[in-house]
C-alpha cells in the first residue's frame, strides 16, 4: 500500500467510472447508475448499479471473469421488514469493478458482458 501513488489511483477510478457512466447510457443497458456522477474529491471504491436480477448478471459476470461484490448484504432481521425499501434494493444492488488496476480496455469489456447478458433477457 504505502508504494500506491493514491493521486494517480483516484484518476483512473473516475475516468472508469465515466466510462462505465456512459456505455451504460450509450448502450441503453438494463442497469441502473446508483450515481450519475461524481462530486469533485469524490475517489469511487466501485461502480454500484441496480438491476432486476442481480444474481443472474452476477453470476454471468463470475463466467467472463469479471468479480462483481454485493457490497449490502442485510441480516435476516425481521424488525428490517419495516424499510421495505432498503430490503428491496439491497436485493438489487451489485458493484462493477473499476478500480485503477483497470482501463479503458477493462470496462468496455465489463460493459461488453452486461451487453451480451442482456440480449439474452
Amino acid at each position: 500500500m504505502s508504494n500506491l501513488d493514491w493521486s494517480t489511483a483516484a484518476r483512473q477510478r473516475r475516468i472508469n467510472f465515466e466510462i462505465v457512466r456512459r456505455g451504460i447510457a450509450e448502450r441503453g443497458l438494463p442497469v441502473k447508475p446508483l450515481y450519475d456522477h461524481l462530486e469533485t474529491g469524490v475517489t469511487p471504491l466501485g461502480f454500484p448499479v441496480i438491476t432486476e436480477d442481480r444474481d443472474g448478471l452476477r453470476a454471468f459476470l463470475i463466467q467472463k471473469k469479471i468479480y462483481p461484490p454485493i457490497h449490502w448484504l442485510l441480516p435476516e432481521d425481521a424488525a428490517l421488514y419495516q424499510f421495505v425499501h432498503l430490503i428491496e434494493m439491497s436485493h438489487h444492488i451489485l458493484t462493477l469493478p473499476i478500480d485503477q488496476r483497470y482501463g479503458v480496455r477493462e470496462m468496455n469489456y465489463i460493459l461488453d458482458c452486461i451487453t451480451e447478458w442482456s440480449s439474452s433477457l
